[in-house]
């Protein structure tokens, strides 16, 4: 039995009920004594180990854990003058991170999009846990769906295909978010490839 009391302003409001009903003042260890035999417990040297116990043992966490913010591209926020500011790089987006027990949840979308409204936007879910005695992180952009997995193993990291949306593609579709993507940032890769699914459903 669980008791969320305060003994001794619990035994005090007892003797003075106890005084006002039968005009006999109670011992205040008759007081805690009787308290106990109330709470459903054989004596208060009982009630008292059980209530220790308890505040020893820390309470659980409610998960899942919720943090959100706002953000937005690192050149609107460092340099908000820069001419390469463009109104695309002023959209905001807001990231949320669900933790669970054994698990994390990230997710970065549009501002103002639920995590069923993101067909065909520029999504990305993230989902980090140990799997198979190992640290792994999965991809996707549509929080129902890992694209790709990564494992962290001592040799090196595995990738592994999660989905069977997975194209090589030489050359972006023309007048779209990927092409300018590519362009902003393809100097940087030794390769190129995409993962087809929500957010290049239109494409």
């Amino acid at each position: 039995m669980q008791v969320e009391i305060n003994p001794k302003s619990a035994t005090s409001a007892l003797e003075k009920k106890f005084f006002e009903k039968t005009g006999v003042k109670l011992a205040h260890a008759e007081a805690l004594e009787l308290l106990a035999t109330m709470c459903g417990f054989k004596e208060y040297r009982a009630m008292a180990a059980h209530k220790e116990t308890r505040e020893a043992v820390p309470a659980a966490p409610p998960f899942p854990l919720t943090t959100a913010m706002k953000m937005q591209d690192w050149l609107f926020v460092d340099e908000p003058q820069n001419e390469e500011v463009t109104e695309l790089r002023k959209r905001p987006y807001t990231f949320v991170m669900e933790q669970y027990e054994n698990c994390a949840q990230l997710t970065l979308k549009p501002e103002g999009s639920s995590n069923d409204e993101l067909d065909g936007k520029a999504a990305l879910s993230i989902y980090i846990e140990v799997n198979g005695g190992v640290p792994s992180i999965a991809f996707g952009n549509d929080v129902h769906e890992h694209l790709v997995t990564v494992f962290a193993t001592p040799q090196g990291l595995y990738v592994r295909q999660d989905s069977g949306n997975w194209r090589e593609q030489e050359n972006a579709p023309s007048d779209t978010e990927l092409e300018r993507i590519v362009n902003s940032h393809g100097k940087y890769a030794d390769g190129m490839v995409v993962l087809n699914d929500t957010a290049l459903a239109t494409a």
